[in-house]
């Protein structure tokens, strides 16, 4: 079976889809000749699958949830972050657009060690992009990203049967971190279970953010073995759904302050 970076369903065609409308304008009429009036509810969410060059081999991925809790993978520069935005403080502003602010860590993703930590701004069009990250670094770097809103991929039911299996590794899908994962194991009753190349193994669970959003949550993951004593893992994850040439996938970050694990699995 054929594999490619992100899998199919991450082409041009399948990944540009038309930006949905994010703004629902009420019109209001006034009885006894009156005017009528204008009210404009903002869909604030962050939530949404973010991608750019995902038809080059230095693919950009980002997952938020609904919450804000989130990731970004860019391997043109083997780089991962995880990030929480803030969505109780979420500003609208008068293009349609909601400002957010978060904070952030950086990862190597060769090492999968933190680099450092700092502050996000983040601009988003709710359910329709683009979404803009801007970071600024207590190392002093910073850097910013402008990523395309994935309908076809988020805006997708989701749930436990939709994710259960075993996966393994794709031949060439995106991994971060000193040690790679080697397996993923997912049952029908929301367990998690994982093992690396350094012996490791994790145990958690994991559950769909929303039924009507393609977004899982990694919770309450442990890592036991020799030298193996991570506390506070968690992350997020997305399902890639197969295509006539392609297995399903699974692309999920695993992170506390410590260090990041970054991959692209294949449900066989």
């Amino acid at each position: 079976m054929e594999d490619n970076k992100w899998g199919d369903i991450m082409n041009r065609n399948l990944l540009r889809p038309l930006l949905l409308t994010a703004a629902m304008v009420l019109l209001n009429g006034c009885g006894g000749g009156g005017g009528s009036g204008i009210s404009v509810a903002v869909d604030t969410s962050p939530g949404g699958v973010f991608s750019a060059d995902t038809t080059t081999v230095t693919p950009k991925l980002a997952l938020i949830t609904e919450a804000g809790a989130g990731w970004l993978y860019d391997e043109s520069t083997h780089r991962g972050f995880a990030f929480t935005l803030d969505v109780a403080h979420a500003i609208s502003q008068s293009d349609g657009t909601t400002q957010l602010s978060g904070t952030i860590t950086a990862y190597d993703e060769t090492s999968g060690a933190p680099v450092s930590t700092g502050t996000l701004q983040a601009t988003v069009k709710g359910h329709a992009g683009p979404l803009t990250l801007s970071y600024a670094l207590a190392n002093s770097t910073s850097g910013s990203y402008t990523l395309s809103y994935e309908s076809v991929l988020y805006e997708q039911p989701s749930g436990l049967s939709f994710v259960v299996g075993s996966y393994t590794p794709s031949a060439s899908g995106a991994t971060g971190g000193s040690a790679q994962l080697t397996s993923v194991t997912i049952s029908g009753t929301g367990g998690f279970a994982a093992s690396d190349t350094a012996g490791c193994s994790y145990a958690g669970t994991i559950a769909a953010v929303s039924s009507v959003y393609n977004a899982y949550q990694l919770s309450g993951i442990s890592q036991t073995g020799t030298g193996c004593s991570a506390t506070g893992l968690g992350g997020q994850a997305v399902v890639i759904p197969a295509t006539a040439t392609v297995a399903q996938q699974l692309t999920l970050s695993i992170a506390n302050a410590s260090q990041q694990l970054a991959a692209t699995l294949t449900r066989h």
